[in-house]
């Protein structure tokens, strides 16, 4: 999904707002109006946008009020002001990057100061199609100062991720903010990104790395599909809670039949049985597998130095195969797929 370039045109003359409407709906943009300082709040609120063209004299909130709310709470927005009258050059430096288009104006001047605009923000190049946690992972190794619009693919939701040198500063999803914004975007499967090459905020409002939030956000993921199974109505009768699911599952016995019937490997194992202490360590191998996009585990070594390894396969509980180090285990995986 390629996502529409999205402009809000805020003025209280509604001819204006037509006119600008048609032109730049013309130039296959997504466009959206305000007839007042007050409605732009409140549209920014449940809606990204790429672009403001901002009229400066305006009733109640005028057009440099909204603009000094803009550039502190969405600095990542472009902002065109229009205006009848010069800007004084007082206003114009107490805003960075304050870009101006006098009225009366051309609209090829329109088109063109929108296509700088949006340039600008999308300096660092495109990406389509990614895995989220691999790229931003990318972000943190390279200590990359940026700020990334995403796009998930499937819903067409948008989020923005500000970086400095590596580090996540803040985030926005529509209304949630900082560690609730990441818990939405770090859940999305697949993603589009535009990357802009500098970052509008200073302020560091997360303070969890991002590998402990992509990992959070990959749990509270699972727990919500989790609940979703359990809620589903099932006409089986739930067996007693004193049996293992792998055992009532079939899998527990189809592992040792498998085991039995493998002669090359039989000898050398030492026990096979559910065992839920390796769960937790089983999630966190999943929830690393999902990062990198790695497809299903189907089972983990572990090597502790003992006189046994064990093989440990995802089931409810795990099940724990123990082995004699010598054990050719690239056999056993086989056998397990």
């Amino acid at each position: 999904m390629t996502s529409m370039k999205r402009i809000l045109v805020v003025d209280d003359e509604k001819s204006i707002r037509n006119t600008l409407k048609d032109i730049l709906g013309y130039e296959k943009y997504e466009v959206s109006d305000a007839d007042s300082g007050m409605t732009a709040l409140e549209m920014l609120k449940l809606a990204e946008f790429d672009v403001i063209l901002l009229d400066i004299k305006m009733p109640q909130m005028d057009g440099f009020e909204l603009l000094a709310y803009v550039m502190e709470h969405y600095p990542e927005i472009q902002v065109l002001v229009t205006s009848g009258h010069s800007i004084p050059v007082n206003k114009q430096a107490a805003f960075k990057n304050l870009s101006v288009l006098s009225k009366p104006f051309l609209l090829k001047d329109l088109n063109q100061q929108v296509g700088q605009l949006l340039e600008r923000q999308s300096d660092g190049g495109k990406l389509y199609n990614v895995s989220p946690a691999m790229f931003l992972q990318l972000i943190d190794m390279e200590a990359k100062t940026c700020t990334i619009r995403i796009q998930e693919k499937n819903t067409g939701k948008l989020g923005i991720l500000f970086f400095q040198e590596g580090k996540l500063l803040d985030a926005r999803m529509n209304g949630l903010l900082g560690e609730a914004a990441t818990q939405e975007i770090f859940s999305w499967d697949l993603i589009s990104l535009t990357i802009q090459n500098d970052c509008p905020v200073q302020e560091k409002k997360i303070n969890k790395t991002l590998n402990a939030l992509i990992l959070e956000a990959s749990r509270l993921k699972d727990e919500k599909a989790e609940e979703s199974k359990t809620t589903r109505p099932t006409q089986k009768s739930a067996a007693p809670p004193d049996v293992p699911t792998s055992a009532r599952s079939g899998r527990y016995q189809e592992i040792c039949r498998r085991l039995q019937e493998a002669d090359d490997v039989k000898g050398y194992i030492r026990a096979t049985q559910p065992d839920p202490q390796w769960k937790e360590l089983l999630d966190q191998i999943i929830a690393l597998g999902r990062l990198f996009q790695a497809g299903s585990l189907i089972a983990a070594g572990v090597s502790n130095g003992t006189e046994n390894d064990a093989i440990i396969i995802p089931a409810a509980p795990p099940i724990a195969i123990t082995i004699d180090p010598k054990c050719p285990k690239e056999r056993i995986y086989r056998l397990l797929e």
